[in-house]
């Protein structure tokens, strides 16, 4: 049948009842839920197990990274405290070298102001 054998009244009824009907899923994470995997499963053997493996991989690979992260940050603060000791101690040896060579007041300033930078 068609537009002009309904009816104007019949064409009105049936385009109400006509709907739009949409669905969504989204999930967070790593992996998918478990329908999901199964229609994976479906379309590929082996989906599940090369899913959870690069999963597997992932993580070991997030792993390494921040532990390289932490390693470089002991490294880092430990290479900074090195630093300034030694420049602590330069500074001291130069004020007590300016202190034996008769400049007391230039190098009691500079070791004040090395200590008080210290802290």
């Amino acid at each position: 049948m068609t537009g002009e054998e309904l009816g104007p009244l019949t064409i009105t009824a049936v385009a109400r009842e006509v709907q739009r009907i949409s669905h969504m899923e989204s999930f967070v994470g790593p992996l998918p839920p478990p329908a999901v995997l199964e229609r994976y499963q479906e379309l590929y053997p082996d989906a599940a197990r090369v899913i959870f493996e690069s999963f597997e991989k992932q993580g070991d690979h997030r792993r390494e990274l921040e532990t390289y992260h932490l390693r470089s940050n002991v490294h880092r603060s430990f290479s900074g405290l090195a630093a300034g000791f030694v420049v602590t101690l330069a500074f001291l040896a130069a004020a007590v070298y300016l202190v034996m060579n008769g400049y007391e007041v230039a190098g009691v300033i500079l070791g004040t102001v090395d200590l008080v930078a210290l802290v």
